[in-house]
C-alpha cells in the first residue's frame, strides 16, 4: 500500500473509530504486514 504518511495516519484514526477495538488490533497487524511488503 502506498500513500502519504499523513493520509495513512488519518486512515488509521478513522479505522480505529469505525472498527471495534478487538478487530482494530487484527487490522493493524495485517495492515502493517501489507505495508511492509510494499
Amino acid at each position: 500500500m502506498i500513500g502519504n504518511g499523513y493520509e495513512t495516519h488519518l486512515l488509521a484514526w478513522l479505522t480505529y473509530i469505525l472498527i471495534p477495538k478487538r478487530k482494530i488490533l487484527q487490522f493493524f497487524f495485517l495492515y502493517h504486514i501489507l505495508a511492509g511488503l510494499d
